[in-house]
């Protein structure tokens, strides 16, 4: 995780009135009356009076190491959050002194300088509220790596009192804002079915459609036709042709209808239709014809 721009706080300059100093073999650093003070002043010592530090905190547990290479003994481990102060920085390792007043080296991808930076572990779904950008750090200004719509799901790895979440996305991690994501998804609205039998079962009828009436009425509905010669369904190979020139889909005759959804299946005067266009005014049904 790459972290934010670190920037050194200078440190005041400090008068020191000591009567000896001794750093024992864990790198803490221990004062005695037996040594004079200029006997007692080490390298480290002197550095950590006259270097700048600035605070930092552990992105999550980290050995401390005894010196600058990655083989080195751990003089100790200290938890996520710990906060500790950044000396130098070394190449992939950072310098800093420990609450306990230990001199050793970290990772510096296990450092940040901001309490935002640090996520407890959660495992959580979550759904994007509106059309959202994933960020690479949790800054307003950083990067955008994904974007997410409306009802997307986000795996959420990790959260704190802050204004983001930590989100996996196959094993990639990124950062969106708390106040744009949601527990559920939207629900969908579910199109009630209608029983359109029973309707037309109680409006009278007369007669069925023919080529040569044109029109016919039937079930309180107006029925007419429409020819495959002068539009084309793109479904048109797969429904069959009766003997009077007749669409159909299995045993149900291919009509158009505005007013009923697709799929829909009624009473007509041929006998069973089938809804699978639309393009007619409401309380017409139109079949598909070869003529």
């Amino acid at each position: 995780m790459k972290k934010r721009f670190i920037t050194m706080l200078p440190v005041a300059a400090a008068v020191l009135f000591l009567s000896g100093l001794n750093v024992d073999a864990s790198g803490n650093f221990k004062f005695s009356n037996s040594q004079s003070y200029t006997n007692a002043v080490s390298a480290d010592f002197t550095q950590l009076v006259d270097t700048d530090k600035q605070t930092m905190y552990l992105t999550s547990e980290a050995n401390i190491l005894k010196d600058g290479t990655n083989v080195s003994s751990t003089i100790e481990t200290d938890g996520k959050g710990t906060q500790v102060q950044l000396l130098s920085a070394e190449g992939e390792l950072c310098k800093i002194i420990t609450p306990s007043g230990k001199v050793g080296y970290v990772n510096v991808n296990k450092l940040t300088s901001s309490h935002e930076d640090i996520f407890n572990p959660v495992d959580e779904i979550k759904y994007a509220d509106s059309d959202i950008e994933v960020k690479q750090l949790p800054q307003e200004e950083s990067t955008t790596i994904f974007t997410k719509t409306t009802d997307d799901e986000l795996h959420v790895v990790g959260t704190n009192d802050y204004a983001y979440y930590e989100v996996d996305f196959d094993g990639v991690k990124g950062y969106v804002l708390k106040d744009q994501v949601k527990d559920e998804k939207t629900p969908v609205p579910v199109v009630a079915s209608v029983d359109y039998s029973a309707l037309f079962a109680s409006m009278g009828s007369s007669g069925s459609l023919t080529k040569a009436s044109g029109v016919n009425y039937y079930g309180g509905r107006r029925e007419t036709y429409y020819s495959s010669n002068v539009l084309y369904h793109y479904l048109t190979p797969t429904w069959t042709l009766d003997s009077e020139g007749f669409y159909r889909d299995g045993d149900n005759y291919v009509v158009a209808a505005s007013d009923m959804p697709q799929g829909t299946t009624f009473p007509c005067s041929k006998g069973t239709c089938i809804v699978l266009d639309t393009g007619c005014p409401a309380g017409t049904t139109d079949y598909y014809v070869a003529w």
